[in-house]
């Protein structure tokens, strides 16, 4: 065992029974001369033992054994008290400095004073945070122009992708000789898909003619007037037999 002074002290100073358990009250001192009480059950004594028994496989102190029967017992419960300090000064003389973790959780700690009440200590913490912060009280500051333009910018182009992610129109593609091409979408060539998305040239000169062409077929189709004689309605053709006929008197 170590031969530095403990930090800490604990005493044993009584105990309490309620539905078949019984829980030891300790009392803690450290070295600044503090004091609290802690409440432990024989199994949480139990529970830090074996945590213990991890760090100091061969020095830690023999841990009073479990009892089945007869725990309610006054005298048992008085004998156990004292065997169970004897353990936990022990393991106070093992370790003075108390560093491990869960043994400091044990022990616990000195109470709070007013002056560190966590009530106080929350409004430290925001006095200090609001000095940092903004003041989303006030209105926003005016974006300046660089911003502005950035952000312009961007706008135009999450618009322009929007517009590009449209199809394109096949009868268009087949005009420009792309029909098998693939485009991909993307700012490199949003020119390229603008340009297959807008009309082709001449297309505005070919659909007027094809207008027109439609217009004369149905008025040569749907005549105004209806034919009385529909065999005006055939060509006849010269008799090419009787022009050679002709001819051939001629000469």
């Amino acid at each position: 065992m170590s031969s530095e002074a403990a930090q800490y002290h604990v005493k044993f100073i009584g105990n309490t029974s309620a539905e078949g358990h019984t829980t030891y009250v300790i009392k803690v001192t450290n070295s600044d001369g503090a004091s609290w009480n802690v409440q432990k059950r024989y199994r949480e004594l139990r529970e830090l033992h074996d945590e213990l028994k991890l760090r100091y496989p061969e020095n830690l102190p023999q841990f009073p054994a479990k009892r089945f029967f007869g725990n309610n017992d006054p005298a048992f419960i008085t004998s156990r008290q004292a065997a169970l300090e004897q353990y936990l000064l022990g393991v106070l003389a093992l370790e003075p400095e108390v560093k491990t973790l869960v043994l400091r959780q044990f022990l616990g700690g000195p109470p709070l004073s007013a002056e560190q009440t966590p009530s106080k200590q929350y409004t430290e913490v925001l006095e200090s945070m609001e000095q940092k912060l903004v003041n989303f009280s006030l209105p926003p500051a005016p974006l300046d122009e660089p911003e502005t333009a950035m952000r312009v910018k961007k706008y135009g182009e999450s618009m322009k992708l929007s517009v590009l992610a449209q199809p394109v129109d096949p009868v268009i593609l087949r005009d420009l000789g792309l029909d098998n091409e693939v485009v991909p979408m993307c700012l490199a060539n949003s020119e390229q898909l603008d340009a297959l998305k807008a009309p082709a040239a001449g297309s505005a000169e070919k659909g007027e003619l094809f207008k027109q062409t439609l217009a004369e077929i149905h008025k040569v189709m749907r005549p105004e007037v209806a034919l009385a004689d529909e065999s005006k309605l055939i060509a006849r053709f010269p008799d090419l037999a009787s022009g050679e006929g002709a001819k051939g008197e001629k000469q």
